[in-house]
């Protein structure tokens, strides 16, 4: 059995800080038409509605040089254009994006047909366009991304991936998640007495303005147990435990506020209860129960895990109850059953939360769980379809990039997060 996937790729990282120092030289030559639209990107894992579908703002901005090529950019809240939310598309299916891991960008550039951000490669035909956002730092910061992406190494020869067998991945060590309690809404650890990192955070900032935030309060009024036992915080858990390096106790030598690893990592889980995000799958609202797709599962795997060495995050259960976990690496075994057809047995290796709380630190515990399905190829070994031939998770994501949202306490900020022991300093801030 000869299964083939041909894979252009080659990766640098540089420091989360350091990419806003690049800034570009703008030529007479330049193109600079954008347009932006308004794109469904998918379902709201977080919230209750069965018809909060989430849409955002994507725009387009072909580019002279490299010719033919485009920029795909999102302009966050703040007016910025960041890597981890850009990619540079070429004339020649190279595309060019960064990936946010510990507070490190590293650049990418590989050929693919599939995107690896929630907008498409092209302008969408069947989307509203509208103004493209504008604020005095935007035209700069995008500028700088695009230098950024253009400086990335260019590709090694083509280097083909035969999987015969069992193929192994798993990411670095240093990139694992790391463990941390989901703070159940039941409990109301996050927010009670005051030992709470709420309120240690709402007595840190106070020192220093004279003001209370009202992290605890918000915390207290908003994320309200419901009844519903599985409701928490392990979405946050599990984007932060990804996305940043993991935080260490803490005294403040201005107010003496001591934060313990606890605390630390319960101000970071608040802080990314609701990050950007790229999300494949439906959430399971009472109606189908067949996805995630086993396609999209396949194709999740083998590009973020397999190609970027970065963790996925997925709902383990596939009925109502949401479980998020962190995926880390997988060993697939597949076996040749008819001409292009073969069969596939993934075992995952899926990290747990803590079910209780603690000051240990260290790479999350690991609970495999193994999926079957079948995938067919084209001539040239491209999966081109899949059917599941065991049960399925409900959906996977994958952490882009902190961001706001309704669902999240706007008290902890990321400006203040910066402030406290040795932040993880994230792209532009």
């Amino acid at each position: 059995m000869k299964l083939h996937t041909h894979l252009f790729f080659a990766a640098v990282s540089i420091s989360a800080a350091a990419w806003l120092t690049l800034t570009a030289t703008k030529t007479s030559a330049q193109i600079d038409t954008t347009e932006c639209y308004k794109i469904n990107v998918g379902d709201d894992p977080i919230a209750l509605d069965e018809n909060a579908a989430t849409t955002s703002v994507w725009c387009y901005r072909e580019l002279s040089e490299p010719v033919g090529s485009r920029l795909v950019f999102k302009i966050d809240a703040f007016g910025k254009t960041r890597p981890e939310l850009s990619m540079l598309v070429g004339r020649d299916g190279t595309i060019v994006h960064a990936s946010l891991l510990r507070g490190e960008l590293t650049i990418h550039r590989l050929k693919s047909n599939w995107s690896p951000l929630p907008a498409p490669l092209e302008p969408p035909t069947d989307a509203e366009k509208v103004k493209q956002p504008i604020s005095p730092m935007s035209t700069k910061s995008t500028d700088s991304v695009i230098e950024v992406f253009r400086n990335a190494p260019e590709q090694p020869d083509d280097i083909t991936v035969r999987m015969e067998g069992v193929q192994t991945v798993t990411v670095k060590e240093k990139l694992l998640p790391w463990r941390g309690y989901w703070f159940p809404l039941k409990s109301g650890r996050m927010h009670n007495g005051s030992n709470s990192p709420t309120a240690k955070f709402d007595r840190y900032v106070a020192a220093r303005t004279g003001t209370t935030p009202g992290a605890q309060r918000w915390e207290r009024s908003r994320h309200v147990f419901s009844g519903i036992a599985w409701s928490g915080h392990c979405n946050g858990w599990a984007a932060a435990s990804i996305m940043r390096r993991e935080p260490a106790p803490w005294t403040d030598p201005f107010s003496e506020e001591t934060f313990t690893t606890a605390d630390m990592k319960g101000l970071l889980i608040e802080r990314d209860y609701c990050p950007e995000l790229l999300f494949f799958g439906h959430r399971y609202r009472g109606k189908d129960l067949s996805d995630i797709y086993a396609l999209d599962f396949h194709k999740v795997l083998t590009y973020y895990i397999g190609k970027l060495g970065k963790p996925v995050l997925m709902d383990i259960r596939r009925d109502a109850p949401v479980e998020n976990r962190v995926v880390s690496g997988y060993k697939m075994t597949i076996t040749e059953v008819d001409e292009l057809t073969y069969d596939v047995v993934a075992e995952l290796a899926v990290h747990e939360y803590d079910t209780s709380l603690s000051d240990e630190l260290g790479v999350a515990p690991i609970k495999p769980r193994t999926y079957k399905y079948r995938i067919w190829t084209d001539a040239v070994g491209e999966v081109v379809k899949a059917s599941w031939q065991s049960a399925n998770p409900d959906f996977i994501w994958v952490p882009l990039a902190p961001a706001t949202c309704s669902y999240q306490n706007p008290a902890v900020s990321e400006e203040w997060i910066q402030t406290m022991g040795k932040p993880t300093k994230l792209p532009g801030w």
